[in-house]
């Protein structure tokens, strides 16, 4: 809940891709009990294991539930291996060692989170980032108030730095914008030195 606030604190994009996120991650909770394959791992993003669509981006390969099973078992295994799986916190469950009512709770909870993405996908003006390109020439670069011409932006959300992005190059063209992420950091330095 707190990091949904600070995401629609953020930006409407930032929030609505939270939603999306926490949809898919409730999915794959269904989708794992159904598999009777319940990974619990601290250690390992299971969402990330677990999005098919990604796997293909980078694979080109079209992979099961079983195939997506079957690499967090071996990552557990190495894991296990090396001695990083202190008092076997990664694991796999069936789920019968958990409550019968946990799946009803996540199909419950799964049509709360498709309820709420159905009804923010109608919004697609953000009243925040409206506001800050109306300001943006007139005020933010102000030659009175602004002599170089330069503005920094910081958000925590990746989501709103891209809605940031495109709507300034979306205003002007002739402003350059970098923008600068945990993802492309790296790349980032050497363009600024």
């Amino acid at each position: 809940q707190i990091n949904l606030v600070k995401r629609i604190e953020s930006s409407f994009s930032a929030f609505k891709s939270s939603l999306r996120n926490l949809r898919r991650y409730t999915q794959n909770m269904i989708d794992m009990w159904e598999h009777d394959a319940i990974f619990i791992c601290p250690d390992i993003d299971i969402n990330k294991e677990l999005n098919r669509e990604k796997n293909f981006e980078t694979t080109h390969k079209l992979c099961s539930f079983e195939d997506c099973a079957n690499d967090i078992r071996a990552k557990i295994e190495k894991l296990n291996k090396n001695g990083k799986n202190d008092k076997g916190r990664n694991r796999e469950f069936k789920h019968s060692e958990l409550l019968e009512e946990y799946i009803k709770l996540l199909h419950k909870d799964l049509n709360i989170i498709v309820f709420l993405c159905n009804r923010w996908d109608e919004y697609s003006n953000d009243p925040k980032l409206e506001k800050f390109k109306k300001e943006l020439r007139n005020t933010l670069f102000d030659k009175q108030r602004n002599k170089a011409q330069k503005l920094v932006i910081f958000s925590e959300a990746i989501d709103t730095v891209k809605a940031i992005k495109l709507a300034i190059e979306t205003i002007d063209d002739e402003l350059k914008v970098l923008a600068v992420t945990s993802v492309n950091r790296s790349t980032c330095e050497t363009l600024i030195q």
